[in-house]
């Protein structure tokens, strides 16, 4: 599948298995139907290393920040005490998947991915806070996650395009993976 279905799949994609995630969390349909995706995604997507490289990164450093926020008491909920979710951790990795098919406009614009990133990272929160998923936010928390996803998206999208500059021009470190 090549132009707009693609992209519009990838979305599609990505929103059920946000929506299964954020309702249900570590349920096994939830986490069978994610795991699912990401599997699709490589199938169709993961020919290029640097495709696997930028989910496994992406996921990492989101998975990191979210247990650092979790540590510090920005959010949480009742499994906060044992570190984040495996969902939450899977939830990263199918967000990944959008970099390098459905996010590649802001590869250009980080400007605009920051404009975005910071207002639809804390958005995102926000709605796992009403669905439950997490502790309800307050004001603050909002605002913290308003800044740190204004700085957070667009390195992401900086890191997705750097793996995918030196897979291109394969770079010595790169052939050792």
């Amino acid at each position: 599948m090549n132009g707009p279905g693609r992209i519009v799949m990838n979305i599609f994609a990505y929103q059920v298995c946000w929506w299964l995630l954020v309702i249900w969390g570590n349920a096994p349909i939830s986490l069978a139907i994610a795991g699912i995706t990401v599997i699709l995604h490589l199938w169709f997507y993961g020919r290029r290393r640097a495709e696997w490289l930028v989910l496994l990164s992406i996921a990492v450093v989101g998975a990191a920040c979210d247990s650092g926020l979790v540590y510090m008491g920005v959010f949480g909920g009742a499994w906060a005490n044992w570190g984040i979710p495996l969902w939450l951790v899977l939830l990263w990795l199918v967000f990944a998947t959008l970099f390098n098919v459905s996010l590649t406009w802001f590869h250009h614009r980080l400007g605009w991915a920051a404009l975005f990133g910071g207002i639809g990272g804390a958005l995102s929160y926000w709605g796992g806070a009403r669905l439950g998923a997490i502790e309800s936010l307050y004001l603050w928390q909002m605002i913290c996650l308003w800044a740190i996803w204004t700085v957070l998206f667009p390195l992401l999208i900086g890191l997705s395009r750097l793996i995918y500059h030196y897979d291109t021009y394969e770079w010595p470190w790169m052939r050792r993976l």
